[in-house]
């Protein structure tokens, strides 16, 4: 059933649209969809974050501002742009302010306005309910 309404909107398109109109239309797509990459946005991105004392993971969501292509570059390929914040020696924490920080400078085509959120990095080996050994302090500006 469904094939056979394929079969006919492709036999209609063959026969009742010129096709230079389509490759026109198409390279018209193409050129309006570069333009509006241009443009800036704000979106959430999330940044995997690695901690360098204990090789903990975190997966941090933030709302990042920038072009259109660098945005997407970060949401395609997450794993080429992993974070690494060091923790001081002796501490098992790490600020908000120090990882928005830490993030802003890893990330220089965009510009990082907040964190919106911090999660353990989804680990298959470990146990759901365990506790990570470096917690993240929320900042008062945050």
């Amino acid at each position: 059933m469904m094939k056979a309404v394929l079969q006919k909107i492709f036999t209609a398109v063959r026969t009742g649209i010129n096709p230079v109109f389509m490759l026109f239309l198409a390279v018209s797509l193409i050129l309006w969809f570069a333009n509006e990459l241009s443009h800036r946005f704000t979106a959430d991105i999330t940044v995997p974050v690695e901690i360098s004392e204990t090789g903990s993971g975190y997966e941090v969501r933030c709302r990042v501002e920038g072009t259109g292509y660098r945005i997407l570059k970060y949401r395609w390929f997450p794993g080429r742009n992993v974070q690494r914040v060091n923790a001081a020696a002796g501490k098992s924490a790490i600020d908000m302010d120090l990882l928005l920080g830490t993030m802003a400078a890893g990330m220089p085509d965009v510009r990082v306005l907040s964190i919106v959120e911090v999660l353990p990095a989804d680990q298959e080996d470990s146990d759901a309910d365990a506790v990570p050994d470096v917690e993240i302090l929320s900042g008062e500006g945050l």
